[in-house]
């Protein structure tokens, strides 16, 4: 297939798809902490500012030494702001004594007298406000700390824990609206995904593979279409190519297999021919061993009638011989009974 004609749009809507998906949640992120981190900071500067104004009203509160002295309108004082600013969760009125800063009124009472913070000392010496995030009673603060001038001195320091509860809250609140919104928009764009996938990937396969079982099964003539404009176009036609190629190899299999069918018939005729032959040649063959087998038997038959016929006349030639025997036998006996009797016959001469 010519690169050149080939327009995968739907391979690159694909592509699009999956890096508008990664960019988006990468977006989301971005501005997701981007956004948390500004209104932080806008709730922390606007909490700072609280407590520089309860501060700075507290400071106006106070016009006279007396005032300063008397401990129960300080207190007061305390316990309205505490009572009108529900996110305050103490103040303290620290005082500088002998070089060390002391907790001069609190609106927890046990804390009076105790040694105020490092930041209320350096505050009050460069006369500049402190702001700090801390843990107490594993709960988020931001401390805040002001230095003022009561009835003309300036050897105070306004210290205010704010709770960052509410704040945290707010931000976890946030946070799970944003979780649910992201898995919401993943859930969207992998539906979205998988849809196209379906189409795009899944389909084809699946088609892919109901062509692959009917070839599997001996069907060469299966083609798929190749409508289709991406690279499942190329599959499908490397896959009509192979089957194409594989019809052509059966069809000169089954040609081969016809000629070595003819030549086995060939062949099959051909032994029948020899093996008809050969019986008629073992036929014949038996025919003439049958032939000779009975001759023989005849010729044996007449050999033995004759073997026998001689036999009978060799027995009456050993009767004959024995009879022969026996007379030479006796005449033997009787020479040898006369040459005795010569003998003594001659030696009764001599005697004489």
């Amino acid at each position: 297939m010519d690169p050149k004609r080939l327009n995968p749009f739907h391979s690159l809507l694909f592509r699009l798809i999956v890096s508008t998906f990664l960019a988006t949640i990468f977006v989301l992120g971005v501005f997701y902490f981007l956004m948390i981190g500004k209104q932080r900071e806008m709730v922390e500067k606007n909490y700072v500012n609280t407590a520089i104004f309860l501060a700075k009203s507290f400071e106006s509160t106070i016009t006279k030494r007396e005032e300063l002295e008397n401990v129960g309108f300080l207190y007061g004082l305390i316990l309205k702001t505490l009572y009108t600013q529900n996110n305050i969760d103490l103040i303290n009125i620290n005082k500088e004594n002998n070089g060390r800063m002391i907790v001069y009124l609190s609106s927890e009472s046990n804390l009076i007298g105790e040694e105020a913070s490092l930041d209320n000392f350096y505050s009050l010496k460069d006369n500049r406000i402190r702001t700090a995030r801390i843990i107490k009673n594993e709960r988020p603060f931001l401390k805040v700390v002001v230095p003022i001038s009561l009835a003309g001195q300036t050897s105070f320091t306004y210290e205010i824990f704010l709770s960052l509860v509410q704040m945290e809250n707010y931000f976890n609140t946030i946070r799970n609206y944003f979780i649910i919104a992201l898995f919401s928009l993943v859930g969207t764009l992998l539906f979205i995904l998988l849809s196209l996938s379906k189409i795009l990937i899944f389909n084809p396969l699946n088609e892919l593979k109901n062509a692959m079982e009917l070839v599997g099964r001996g069907d060469f003539k299966v083609r798929l279409k190749r409508k289709r404009k991406d690279e499942m176009e190329e599959i499908f036609a490397g896959f009509n190519k192979m089957v194409e190629l594989l019809d052509e190899n059966y069809q000169r299999l089954k040609e081969a297999q016809k000629e070595l069918e003819e030549k086995v018939k060939e062949r099959t005729r051909e032994l029948e021919e020899a093996k008809m032959s050969l019986e008629i040649r073992v036929a014949a063959k038996t025919r003439d061993l049958r032939e000779l087998t009975q001759n023989l038997e005849k010729i044996v038959q007449e050999r033995t009638k004759e073997l026998e016929q001689s036999k009978k006349e060799l027995e009456a030639k050993v009767k004959e011989l024995e009879k022969f025997q026996k007379l030479v036998e006796g005449r033997e006996l009787k020479m040898m009974e006369m040459k005795k009797t010569i003998q003594e016959l001659e030696e009764k001469l001599k005697q004489k």
